[in-house]
């Protein structure tokens, strides 16, 4: 956009937006939906019965999903906690100054 936006729609970098914009988002789609297929009717039939790599491959989408739920919100608890980490820090810092300017 702010390339766009400087630049001009005549000098428009459509290949650096399809590498950099379009690119990981498709990636990371594509290998989604395409690992537990592929982890399940053609790895796993070699090994298991055809209906356990049937069920398997029915729930293996909602262990993903799952999986990247549970991530994101202990990446948010995470960034929380820090965030509560450094405001009680600066407090400290800041009640301490204070007290130290009085005398």
């Amino acid at each position: 956009y702010l390339q766009a936006k400087h630049q001009g729609i005549h000098r428009f970098n459509l290949l650096m937006v399809l590498r950099d914009v379009v690119g990981p988002p498709l990636a990371i789609l594509t290998l989604i939906t395409w690992l537990p297929y592929f982890s399940c009717c053609v790895v796993l039939r070699y090994f298991i019965s055809l209906e356990l790599s049937e069920i398997i491959y029915r729930y293996s989408y909602l262990v993903g999903v799952g999986c990247v739920l549970c991530y994101l919100l202990i990446s948010g608890i995470i960034d929380w906690l820090k965030l509560a980490q450094n405001h009680i820090r600066d407090e400290r810092y800041l009640v301490a100054q204070r007290l130290h300017n009085r005398e």
